[in-house]
């Protein structure tokens, strides 16, 4: 798994897609050995430049936080005369003043948060044999108390109301807990984390949301809970460890990801609260990332109203595992595919089967790969296309590939003997592709608009018909149904997202139209048909995941949740889920009978292009704009 996120990062910060304009992002403030000792630096949000704050030679700073104001910063500082203990200094770094006492016995300080009022700070000081504490010193260093015992990790809320914590439990099981700013009132949130080290939550900026990292069966995720108490709502899902969240804007997150402690590899990440927009922070240019360095961001403070975040609630706390309790399905990323070639990936199709899959790239090559439930071995790739493969299909047994490009042709590619079977000519671009169930005929979509009924052997066009004005878009998407009595099409104008967009279903024998859907809604860009062939599910570019009638047309459900072009879908779980991707930069896997989005999930660092489910729907596989391919696991 470690040489597989370390190239992930690798790839997201040369290949990943361009960052979005930054706004109103807060000041960051980073601990750095870039100088030789640990420093503080603070970083230029959009370019990652940095300036030295501390600017000491022979002192270790970590853990800053910034005060109410921004004027000041509360840090820890290891000195040739104590180990790490709580400072305060003036925001350029003058003015530095211990306000911790220095303890009889050997201990460290850690994760100083300030009071509202900026008149205290609170911290952790752990002791030997993982003994911990939460003390509150004064911010001018004249009183220093213990609040709670078996307790680290404190973050003040942001009206000062209650403070956030990690609780230590005897048996060594650790929780996420609120109290008074006094220690008394404890709420335990989440009565079980997980093994996670460092795990230091963060309130959002309305004080309304705490989020922290858990471990899971794939590494130390993040997730958000109402400060109040509830159910935890997974935020990433990246394999490796997910830490140390801090706040960039009132709904962006930013933080660190790495494979192991103290391992290359990794980089400071960021994302919306949604789950979407997961991207490279230009502070990953700085050196690699370390549980130990974590980072912290001024944001002004508007006022907050007080909240019962330390009071009793009615709702009961949330055992680590109801982490998912909203959704009877589970998804979990099994397997991370690195890029091949520059470029992004254009298509992906899966084999009745599901030993196999398709992937057509931008650099004109297609690549085939066995799956064996747990790792991707790759079979061939194959080379031909002088432009974009746009779409790919296999057959059943995944020995036949198919492939429809940006240079006018449709291909046919033997996986045995690892090459060409035969090349048709046609007029325009090939944008879809499609293989009957019984393998008996292919069906393609090009730019001009037509679908073309072909012989699968010789690429030889038995039926065609004109689907949509090729002023007005293309066939993006075409797919068989259940027993390949009917082409279903779905067309699409890249350019012009909301205009312009249906789905056609054509007979294949005779190109007669048997439906064809109204209406201005977005481009359909791809679909997918159910199990049992009774529904066609369409992302579509206006955002929306559409689901029809297959035999009359008729509009079954019209689901808001992406919040840029859908480009994906997929039927799973045997018709029970659908599964859809955007430019978002998140697959989303809903209930096919509500429409309920059951899951965001955020993995890939750029849009994500394509979805295939494998035929059982158990595995889906997803394909991002920077080459990286996500294997994901669905189980009930």
């Amino acid at each position: 798994m470690g040489s597989i996120c370390a190239g992930l990062f690798a790839v997201f910060l040369a290949a990943g897609s361009p960052p979005e304009p930054t706004v109103n992002e807060g000041q960051v403030l980073v601990p750095s050995a870039r100088s030789g000792a640990l420093d503080l630096f603070l970083v230029d949000p959009e370019t990652g430049n940095t300036k030295n704050v501390t600017r000491t030679e022979r002192e270790e700073e970590l853990s800053p936080a910034w005060s109410p104001d921004g004027k000041q910063i509360a840090f820890t500082c290891k000195t040739a005369g104590t180990a790490f203990e709580v400072y305060v200094c003036d925001a350029d770094g003058s003015n530095r003043k211990r306000i911790s006492a220095v303890p009889e016995h050997p201990s460290g300080a850690t994760a100083p948060t300030w009071s509202a009022d900026g008149k205290k700070v609170a911290y952790a000081r752990g002791y030997p044999g993982n003994t911990y504490e939460v003390r509150v010193a004064a911010a001018d260093g004249s009183t220093d108390e213990v609040i709670r015992e078996d307790a680290s990790m404190p973050a003040w809320s942001p009206n000062g109301k209650a403070i956030a914590f990690i609780q230590h439990a005897a048996t060594g099981q650790r929780g996420l807990a609120v109290m008074a700013p006094d220690g008394t009132g404890v709420k335990v949130l989440v009565e079980d984390i997980g093994k996670v080290e460092f795990c230091l939550p963060a309130w959002s900026p309305d004080g309304k949301t705490i989020v922290y990292p858990a471990d899971t069966g794939y590494g130390w995720q993040l997730f958000l809970i109402p400060a109040t108490g509830g159910t935890p709502r997974q935020l990433t899902y990246l394999l490796g460890l997910n830490f140390n969240p801090v706040w960039l804007t009132a709904d962006r997150l930013l933080f660190t990801h790495t494979v192991q402690p103290g391992t290359p590899g990794g980089g400071y990440l960021s994302m919306k609260a949604d789950g979407t927009r997961l991207q490279t922070h230009p502070m990953s240019k700085m050196e690699p990332p370390h549980p130990l360095i974590r980072p912290t961001v001024f944001l002004p403070r508007a006022e907050i109203a007080a909240h019962a975040g330390a009071e009793t609630s009615p709702v009961r706390p949330a055992a680590h595992t109801e982490m998912a309790a909203r959704s009877s399905v589970r998804v979990t990323p099994v397997v991370l595919i690195p890029s091949t070639a520059p470029g992004s990936i254009f298509s992906v199709a899966w084999s009745e089967d599901g030993k196999r899959f398709a992937v057509g790239l931008e650099s004109g090559s297609v690549l085939v790969g066995e799956f064996d439930g747990k790792t991707v071995r790759p079979v061939e790739a194959f080379r031909g296309h002088e432009g974009a493969v746009d779409a790919v299909a296999l057959t059943a047994d995944g020995t036949t590939a198919y492939s429809a490009g940006a240079d006018r042709t449709v291909r046919t590619w033997d996986v045995g003997l690892k090459g060409s079977k035969a090349i048709r000519t046609d007029s325009a671009p090939g944008r879809a592709v499609a293989i009957s169930g019984d393998g008996k005929l292919l069906a393609t979509g090009d730019a001009n608009g037509v679908v073309k009924i072909r012989d699968p052997e010789t690429g030889v066009v038995a039926a065609e018909t004109q689907v949509c004005d090729p002023k007005r878009g293309e066939v993006r998407a075409v797919a068989f149904g259940k027993e390949s009595e009917v082409v279903f099409a779905g067309c699409a104008r890249w350019d012009i997202a909301v205009l312009n967009g249906a789905v056609v279903a054509v007979d294949p024998t005779t190109g007669k139209q048997l439906w064809r859907t109204k209406g201005t809604f977005g481009g359909v860009f791809a679909l997918a048909v159910s199990p049992d062939g009774a529904k066609v599910a369409g992302a579509c570019l206006d955002s929306y995941v559409r689901v029809w009638d297959a035999k009359t047309g008729a509009e079954l459900g019209c689901w808001k949740g992406h919040t840029d072009r859908a480009t994906g879908v997929a039927w799973g779980l045997g018709g029970k889920t659908v599964l859809s991707c955007g430019f978002d930069h998140t697959v989303r896997v809903w209930d096919a009978a509500t429409g309920t989005v059951l899951h965001t999930l955020a993995t890939h660092g750029s849009p994500v292009v394509r979805v295939a489910a494998s035929p059982d729907g158990k595995h889906l596989v997803s394909a991002g704009q920077d080459g990286w391919l996500v294997v994901w696991s669905l189980t009930e």
